[in-house]
């Protein structure tokens, strides 16, 4: 049952971050990625710690904070890093040049680097099906890179190969960060309630993905406007609250690689979602690309 749950959930956090990820795109073409990401943090701290307060009563969600351990709070903490502070303003970033779906389908290939680093540092065989999914796996981001068109998403972006160079690389980046981020979340989230972990995730996030966004581009904006807010408030509460709620439980209740593979699905739900949204025109060859991305993703995790 908790295998179940968990993978289940773990599928569905999927399914928010494709919706969350359709709107925060568009969105950072008008406000700073990191005003974004400290909004974001904001809403699901103050959510999680009502929650946990209505469950709790003020000094229960504290005593339930003085439980955990270093491990957890340093886990929990540093997860930021690999999300909200660098690894989703990495993604946005390849997103503006090269679209929401081939962006997710770049950094979605996390799941990649902690099956090779299995292989490469812990020795662990790599059977002829995994083999086989990490070549449909590079395959299937080759055919979406090629897909990538002339111009940038972003019309105020220098119309360069260099724009889109960038693109790509800013999405292995978000892929790099984001294989943290799961792994950090399968450790620090391992035994703790989702809510308190996710309270103290966004704690982290708030305070740390500001600074960051002040050292990148040396501007500091903390929340997105209220006009923005106010239209697009539903995404914010569906991706940070109920997304990071099934996301946390997902990866903290099956193997690292189970979690990680159903919850990097984005991809394909990019695509419809961006076609219903007129953000995105149907491309065969992309959507085979992406579609292997996927395949190959269960099969190396499968192997």
């Amino acid at each position: 049952m908790g295998l179940g749950l968990g993978a289940l959930t773990a599928f569905f956090s999927s399914v928010t971050w494709s919706v969350g990820t359709s709107v925060f795109s568009l969105l950072s073409h008008r406000c700073p990625p990191h005003a974004i990401n400290a909004t974001r943090a904001f809403i699901g701290f103050v959510a999680f710690a009502l929650i946990l307060t209505l469950q709790r009563g003020p000094a229960g969600m504290l005593d339930a904070a003085a439980t955990l351990d270093h491990d957890h709070w340093f886990w929990l903490g540093t997860s930021v890093l690999g999300s909200y502070a660098l690894g989703d303003v990495f993604f946005f970033r390849s997103a503006n040049r090269l679209g929401v779906p081939s962006a997710l389908a770049i950094a979605s290939s996390y799941p990649i680097w902690s099956a090779l680093a299995a292989w490469v540092f812990r020795g662990q065989g790599m059977s002829a099906l995994r083999f086989a999914g990490l070549l449909l796996t590079v395959a299937g981001v080759i055919i979406v890179v090629l897909q990538i068109p002339t111009a940038p998403k972003d019309e105020s972006l220098p119309r360069s190969r260099l724009t889109l160079d960038l693109g790509v690389l800013y999405g292995f980046l978000a892929s790099i960060c984001w294989t943290y981020n799961t792994y950090a979340i399968s450790k620090g989230g391992e035994g703790v309630s989702p809510v308190l972990a996710n309270m103290i995730r966004m704690g982290f996030a708030f305070l740390v993905a500001p600074l960051i966004g002040f050292l990148m581009v040396r501007k500091l904006e903390v929340f997105v406007p209220w006009s923005v807010l106010r239209k697009y408030g539903w995404a914010f509460v569906v991706e940070t609250v109920l997304g990071g709620s099934l996301f946390l439980y997902g990866l903290s209740h099956t193997p690292l690689a189970v979690g990680a593979s159903l919850s990097s699905l984005a991809p394909v739900l990019a695509v419809p979602i961006g076609l219903w949204m007129g953000t995105e025109t149907f491309n065969a060859k992309k959507l085979a690309g992406i579609l292997a991305v996927v395949f190959g993703v269960f099969g190396l995790v499968s192997g």
